[in-house]
């Protein structure tokens, strides 16, 4: 008797890419899920025994999930009440949940010692790993405007505040900079798994001016400085630390990412765009804005769709102190009125924080935005997406005939490699895609010997091209968060854990 074949992978669906419809409430829909991760895993009794709480916050998590965005004549009707009041209740769901988690979690941290602001306040702070792995990261103190630091007004000390760490004495690497009502006080630490350490903030004992590391009598700074500023080199046309060395070009961005500890660049041979290059298509509507969607296909694009690259205008460095530094990537883009890349780079960390600052134009015709992402380990590796409950190699660990177009993820992505991994760690936009963006035949998993693993890597941030269901405006302001950062080799699940570990954060709050 023949026996029926069996097999085991991925069954990666079709829907999923509707969340890019509605990028600004699915990043809060995102952060609902992480703090309602890290409830869960800072204290287990409160939000298990909390049954309620559990129900009615995993209920709206749920609903938001669910695929269909709206009413069906979202794209044909964008002005109609009924898709409108449709497209405020499902987002609802998503603000609801992160309403309740939020309430959680600060019931939480209130157990551990938090406090609320208040006037003459010791400038005490505590800093929570809330996983299980111990790790190095960054974390931010906040002071705001009114307060004083022991006496003194936090303006007349802001460069001359420091943090000591209250368990060992010692003052660690601090750098503060301006927000809209506060003082930003950011610090780089090690924790153990679930470890808390308190940090107080406290005037220097000695006085700073400012440190000018190379400076003609025109008081320009544009004279190259031979010396090494204490693991940071940053200017227009290199960024260096001792973990990095970047080589920028001023129309291409980003030119050469070298990995220091072996030599190797970290960009791909087979890169099409430079990192975080953005690329937006944009087809005509033709004959009505239903029709051009409707045969679109798998693709999610036609022949004729016309594609624009972003073209780079400037680069600069707007701060650069004793933690981090950030150099600004400014482009040109249509379909966008603003297109930033800032680049964050630390001293005693081989993270890099990238944030895209974007405002989006309102735009009926059928539309995409990705970025770049085309990095790599150089090594011998294999591309590993933590999807919801695995850890799959896309193209790979897939069931035969399903798709490799695009794969929502949880928290990133990891190229695992014979020594070492790349983590890329998404906070906001949980949509990739591998390989060409051109309109092609589609090839399913299994099809072809060869699979998109080894394919450029793009964020799909973007999208309004279903012809029913989803939200056709993309218009707004905004701001997506990614994490880069190059560790000694991982198993896929640890690795996929770092980028959870990334995106979580360290956790700060006034005791």
């Amino acid at each position: 008797m023949n026996e029926l074949p069996v097999y085991r992978g991925d069954w990666n669906d079709w829907w999923a890419d509707g969340v890019g419809s509605t990028p600004a409430v699915v990043k809060h829909y995102k952060d609902a899920q992480r703090k309602y991760h890290i409830g869960k895993q800072l204290s287990p009794e409160l939000t298990v025994e909390d049954k309620a709480y559990m129900k009615d916050v995993e209920y709206e998590l749920a609903l938001y999930a669910e695929h269909t965005w709206g009413y069906s004549s979202s794209v044909t009707e964008p002005w109609e009440t009924l898709v409108n009041d449709l497209d405020f209740r499902k987002s609802a769901y998503a603000i609801r949940a992160n309403q309740l988690a939020s309430l959680k979690l600060d019931e939480i941290l209130a157990t551990k010692g938090e406090v609320s602001i208040r006037p003459e306040r010791e400038k005490l702070f505590k800093v929570i790993n809330p996983l299980g792995i111990a790790r190095t990261d960054s974390v931010c103190l906040y002071i705001e405007h009114w307060e004083d630091v022991e006496g003194v007004t936090v303006d007349t000390l802001l460069q001359n505040i420091e943090v000591v760490d209250e368990k060992t004495g010692e003052v660690v690497r601090t750098q503060v900079r301006e927000i809209a009502r506060a003082k930003e006080v950011e610090i780089v630490t090690h924790l153990e798994a679930f470890e808390e350490r308190i940090f107080r903030i406290r005037p220097k004992k000695k006085l700073s001016k400012e440190n000018y590391q190379y400076l003609a009598v025109d008081k320009i700074k544009d004279i190259m400085y031979e010396g090494w500023q204490d693991g940071l080199r940053v200017n227009e046309h290199q960024i260096e630390t001792d973990y990095y060395k970047m080589t920028l070009d001023e129309t291409k961005g980003i030119v050469s990412f070298i990995d220091k500890q072996d030599g190797r660049s970290l960009l791909r041979d087979n890169l099409i765009h430079a990192p975080f290059v953005g690329v937006y298509e944009r087809t005509e509507t033709k004959p009505d804005a239903w029709e051009v969607r409707h045969t679109m296909g798998r693709n999610r694009k036609k022949v004729g769709t016309k594609r624009y690259v972003s073209e780079l205008s400037d680069i600069r460095i707007v701060e650069s102190g004793e933690v981090s530094a950030t150099a600004v990537f400014t482009y040109e883009l249509v379909g966008t009125q603003m297109y930033e890349i800032h680049v964050k780079v630390y001293r005693d960390t081989p993270k890099i924080d990238v944030t895209l600052r974007l405002h989006k134009d309102s735009v009926w015709d059928p539309e995409n935005l990705y970025i770049a992402f085309p990095f790599t380990t150089g090594e011998t590796e294999e591309l590993y997406f933590d999807k919801a409950g695995c850890v799959m190699r896309p193209g790979v660990d897939q069931l035969p005939g399903t798709n490799q177009e695009f794969y929502l993820v949880q928290e990133g992505a990891a190229y695992v490699g014979t020594e070492k991994s790349f983590l890329i760690a998404l906070k906001d936009t949980p949509l990739l895609v591998l390989g060409e963006l051109e309109h092609h035949l589609i090839e399913l998993s299994g099809q072809n010997k060869e699979t998109n693993n080894a394919e450029p890597l793009y964020v799909w941030a973007m999208n309004n091209f279903w012809e029913t269901n989803f939200k056709v405006d993309l218009a707004g302001f905004y701001e997506f968060r990614y994490t880069l950062s190059v560790v000694s080799k991982k198993e896929p699940k640890e690795a996929t854990e770092l980028c959870k570990a990334y995106n979580q954060g360290f956790l700060s709050m006034y005791i």
